[in-house]
């Protein structure tokens, strides 16, 4: 089963788990939403407003400002979103299938944990392969002839990594301007992919005028982003917002 997702092998193995995991891709539908509550797709710059029977997909981040919401999670169950709360659906399906496991609390763990052990993998410690035995043969006669040293492979040629981040940094604020809407006021950029860890910290804060009140005429920051975000996902983005700007 190399080079297949723990969640792809589970279905393989047990079809029953299609309940747990749910549609490829799709992880909840949003079933209630109150006052403001937004919805950032995954690769995109440009938030959403969240409504009544919005689809959510890995990679997806909800965030509910002072609103909230009511997910009806694919797995089964519901997950109430109270405010000034932030959540981020990862694109690796092991970490869904996990995060869903806890969040919907279903009653698989026990199922879950053969499963793992079929697999090879050691139900105590999540996510680590077990080392299969091998007999080995003492008698076994030496190698006639000397191990040949292989050559390391050839380092890559300049990493193109630092090209897409380098767009990625220019086509930001290039497509926040684009598509900036009448009661945007100005964007505060704090870290346009700033090398973190293996990713690249994303952080703005996108300012909105304020129309009535005591405090009208002034601007107040009505939006705000903040992730590390992976090489994947940065190169994701750039090829959207080329795709948006025209180029």
């Amino acid at each position: 089963m190399r080079g297949i997702g723990l969640s792809r092998a589970l279905l393989l193995l047990f079809p029953a788990s299609a309940a747990l995991l749910g549609q490829p891709g799709q992880i909840a539908k949003i079933a209630y939403v109150e006052g403001p509550v937004m919805i950032l797709r995954y690769g995109s710059q440009t938030p959403e407003k969240a409504e009544l029977g919005t689809t959510l997909f890995r990679g997806d981040q909800i965030k509910t400002f002072s609103g909230k919401c009511q997910l009806n999670v694919t797995a089964g169950g519901l997950l109430r979103l109270s405010p000034n709360t932030t959540m981020m659906f990862t694109t690796r399906d092991e970490e869904d299938a996990l995060k869903l496991s806890v969040m919907v609390k279903n009653a698989h763990k026990q199922w879950l944990r053969n499963a793992r052990q079929v697999l090879g993998l050691d139900p105590e410690e999540p996510w680590r392969m077990r080392m299969l035995e091998v007999e080995r043969d003492d008698e076994a006669a030496p190698p006639s002839e000397p191990m040949v040293r292989r050559a390391p492979a050839p380092e890559p040629a300049a990493s193109s990594e630092e090209q897409i981040v380098s767009e990625y940094r220019t086509l930001l604020p290039a497509v926040m301007q684009a598509e900036k809407k009448p009661w945007h006021t100005r964007f505060e950029y704090i870290a346009n992919a700033v090398k973190t860890g293996s990713g690249y910290r994303v952080a703005y804060k996108t300012y909105c005028l304020i129309e009535t009140g005591p405090d009208k005429g002034k601007d107040h920051p009505c939006y705000e982003f903040d992730s590390v975000l992976d090489l994947g996902a940065i190169r994701q983005a750039v090829a959207d917002m080329k795709r948006r700007l025209g180029r």
